[in-house]
């Protein structure tokens, strides 16, 4: 922990739970910033800065969220609520957003998630848009993982960004 103790080798911590769905609200609107809040506390002590991870991820979601797929309408409202709570909650403190992680398989296709199975493609812009007015000053980010080298799902991602742009949706990193 020493080393992680160094703000000049270590200036920017990522939760790898405490901020992801499960956790932070294991009920709809019943929200848990408990560990969030301690990781922000930490890392602002330090000197460092905050990641946030994630917004929306196809895993770890409480049961509720599954059950709440019952319409388009009904699964945009959960996202968007959870976005403008948490991202608001954390306004100001975050220097990136992840907003979505992992939405894609490595052959490049859509990642068959429950807000790409309800929503379609557009789950990206509504999370986007959410964050964006929800915390303005912040990056806002996709996260993935095996973006190092040309083929499908990077091919897939800078489509994406640029239909996403060509939309007017805030995408910074």
């Amino acid at each position: 922990m020493a080393i992680a103790s160094t703000p000049r080798t270590f200036n920017q911590v990522t939760p790898s739970n405490t901020m992801k769905w499960d956790y932070i609200e294991p009920a709809r609107r019943t929200f848990q910033f408990t560990g969030g809040n301690a990781l922000v506390d930490w890392a602002f002590g330090g000197g460092r800065e905050v990641r946030g991870h994630t917004l929306v991820w196809h895993s770890q979601l409480p049961a509720w969220v599954q059950s709440a797929a019952t319409s388009n309408a009904t699964l945009v409202s959960v996202l968007e609520d959870h976005i403008r709570f948490v991202a608001g909650h954390f306004a100001g403190n975050i220097t990136t957003w992840n907003v979505v992680n992992e939405i894609f398989q490595d052959d490049g296709t859509w990642r068959t998630s429950i807000f790409y199975k309800t929503i379609g493609e557009y789950f990206v812009d509504i999370a986007f848009r959410a964050a964006a007015t929800a915390d303005p000053n912040a990056r806002l980010a996709a996260n993935d993982y095996n973006l190092d080298s040309t083929g499908p799902k990077v091919t897939a991602y800078v489509n994406l960004i640029q239909r996403l742009k060509s939309r007017g949706v805030k995408i910074t990193e």
